[in-house]
This record gives structure tokens, C-alpha cells and sequence, in this order.
């Protein structure tokens, strides 16, 4: 708060600032606030169940922008603030005393124009040209991903376990 300037914007990151929001907002009523939550959001069955839901909720409102990973948890957080805080709302946001609030799903991904620059750098050509010498004749599958409900590994392994089974000559090639 105290190195904030007008015209800034403030972005808070997940749910251990989830109420940081609304905070902020007492202190900058002006402020442009961003709040993004990188796990997912239950729905308004469960978070109904936890005893601060309200509290949570408000803090979370505190800002201007609420983003998702997945479509499905800003409905869930679009319905659970309709049902417990009684906001007006539609597909891409909701009002709450007054304020208009705007959420948004953005699942984190490639930036596909950075990448392709990257690809086109020289140290990163001989890069594949020693990984294609190296495995020549094998088709190779490169990924870092971690096991979370969000970044779809177990579907990206279910996928790859029907691929080889709808083609099994890609077996011993991969």
C-alpha cells in the first residue's frame, strides 16, 4: 500500500492472499486490483461448508479482476457469490455493492510467439540437431508438467496410453 502510486495495478496471486483484496481496497478505494487464483474453486456446496466462506468471499471482491485457471471454477465462484452474497450477476462478472466485478477464465499456457523466436536461436537449433542424432529413428514425446487437476497430466498419459494402444507399431518407437 505504501508503494502504491495512481494509475498502478495491483495483482495478488492465489489463495494465501485471498483476502488482500478487499484489504487493499480500504485502504486504495481507487486502485485497479487483480486477483488470480491458481487452485481450483470449489463449488457452492462445499464452500458453503467453511466457516469464514462470507469473509473469503468479500476478500476475494475486494477486487476489480478475479481470474481462473478453468471455466468451471469462475462459475463456481461466479454461483457461490450469487447464492451466498446474493450478487447480480452474468457469464463474465458480477455486482456487488455497487461494484462491478469482472471474472474471467485464463488457463496458463505457452506464450507460441516467444517460443517460436526461441526455436530459431542458434544454441537452440544444435540443441535439437544433438537430441535428433542422438534418438535418430525414435519419435520422442518432451513434457514437464506437474500432477495437479489443472494441467491435465493424467489426461495427457491417458491419451498417450490409447494412442499406443490404437498403434502399437509406435510402441518400441517412442
Amino acid at each position: 500500500i505504501s508503494m502504491y502510486k495512481t494509475g498502478d495495478t495491483i495483482w495478488i496471486h492465489d489463495y494465501h492472499l485471498m483476502l488482500a483484496p478487499a484489504m487493499i481496497r480500504d485502504a486504495l478505494p481507487q486502485a485497479k486490483i487483480g486477483f488470480f487464483l491458481h487452485v481450483s474453486f470449489p463449488s457452492s456446496e462445499v464452500f458453503r461448508c467453511f466457516a469464514q466462506r462470507e469473509h473469503i468471499l468479500k476478500g476475494i471482491l475486494g477486487a476489480n479482476y478475479v481470474g481462473f485457471q478453468t471455466k468451471e471454477y469462475a462459475r463456481h465462484f461466479l454461483q457461490t457469490s450469487s447464492r451466498l452474497l446474493m450478487t447480480d450477476l452474468n457469464e463474465a462478472e458480477l455486482k456487488y455493492k455497487g461494484k462491478v466485478v469482472s471474472v474471467k477464465h485464463t488457463p496458463v499456457g505457452i506464450d507460441l510467439f516467444n517460443l517460436d523466436g526461441q526455436l530459431r536461436q542458434e544454441r537452440v537449433l544444435q540443441w535439437r540437431q544433438l537430441i535428433r542424432a542422438k534418438w535418430k529413428g525414435k519419435r520422442l514425446i518432451v513434457s514437464r508438467d506437474q500432477f495437479d487437476r489443472v494441467r491435465g497430466l493424467k489426461k495427457k498419459m491417458l491419451a498417450y496410453e490409447r494412442f499406443l494402444r490404437e498403434n502399437p507399431e509406435y510402441i518400441q518407437k517412442i
